[in-house]
């Protein structure tokens, strides 16, 4: 794993920009990631948390995977270091999907 770049989104969420191709030999998935680092809106599963406490720091990804390309996923994490863009902007490529969608409130 290579971390090419680290930012702080204007909206204050860590993201960092990796190229993890040399370790993972996934079919259909092109080896880079946008890790993000906030905090959890929503507590899942509700109730029990043992995924992700509301209030606490949350840890997910965005994948390149099928037809989102490395080149899409650098030029959206460009988009949300600088703003253009925001998560939900980006909600598709999420790792986990609908259970990430809801503990970031999206």
């Amino acid at each position: 794993m290579q971390i090419l770049d680290k930012a702080i989104t204007p909206d204050g969420i860590e993201i960092e920009l990796r190229d993890l191709s040399g370790k993972h030999k996934l079919p259909d998935y092109n080896g880079m990631e946008i890790v993000v680092r906030t905090i959890a809106k929503k507590t899942f599963p509700p109730n029990k948390g043992w995924y992700a406490q509301k209030g606490k720091e949350f840890h997910s990804c965005i994948c390149c995977y099928k037809n989102y390309t490395s080149d899409m996923l650098k030029a959206d994490y460009e988009a949300l270091k600088n703003g253009t863009k925001s998560l939900a902007d980006l909600k598709a490529h999420f790792w986990n999907h609908q259970r990430d969608w809801f503990v970031l409130g999206l």
